[in-house]
């Protein structure tokens, strides 16, 4: 049986001696019974035997023992289980798998957060693009009201025009008016005092007679 420290006594420790054992020459194409590696200084732990087993199959770096009268408790090396064991180790490919893992994950995050940035960026070009439609209406609109506004200006200021000129005219109608209405009186004046010149003329002319 191989040295075995039975002080190391967790999971990953456990793999790592056995598929350091298993790559062994003496080892090739042999099985190895996993309850020898399970024991403490004082018994044998069979909950870790099982759970060794166990994660050495799901990640596929051992098989059941094949060989003849063989207990459910026996191993043997698969392929990945070689090459792990050639390239670092157990503890190694852990660790690449949990950077890897790490990665995807960052990865995937990354992607997350650039999607939410794009998102973000159409939902802000969108309120965007609605505030300057918005704008360009409003534009519209007071273009439209200051045109009519400047239209009406417009015939105001034509209608004050007439309104000054109608003005103007009526003062110089006035005023001729008032020339033709003087000369009136004073003709109508001096006739008067003709009259009554020649009236008082011919009265004393009878009394002179008759004198």
């Amino acid at each position: 049986m191989f040295k075995y420290n039975p002080s190391v006594h967790r999971e990953d420790d456990i793999i790592e001696y056995i598929l350091n054992e298993l790559i062994k020459p003496e080892w090739a194409g042999g099985c190895l019974q996993v309850p020898d590696f399970c024991r403490t200084l004082d018994s044998y732990d069979r909950f870790m035997e099982q759970a060794v087993r166990q994660k050495m199959y799901s990640h596929k770096v051992a098989q059941r023992c094949n060989g003849i009268n063989q207990p459910e408790t026996a191993i043997m090396i698969s392929l990945i289980g070689i090459n792990i064991a050639k390239n670092g180790g157990w503890k190694v490919y852990l660790k690449n798998a949990a950077d890897r893992r790490r990665a995807e994950r960052q990865q995937l995050a990354d992607k997350e957060r650039a999607r939410d940035e794009r998102d973000m960026f159409e939902t802000e070009r969108s309120k965007l693009e609605s505030i300057k439609t918005a704008l360009e209406i409003e534009n519209l609109t007071y273009e439209k009201e200051t045109r009519e506004l400047n239209e009406r200006i417009k015939r105001l200021s034509s209608v004050n025009l007439q309104l000054q000129n109608a003005d103007f005219v009526g003062k110089w109608i006035s005023g001729i008016l008032g020339v033709l209405v003087t000369m009136c009186i004073s003709i109508i004046t001096e006739a008067k005092f003709q009259a009554i010149s020649r009236l008082a003329k011919a009265i004393l002319k009878i009394w002179s007679s008759i004198d």
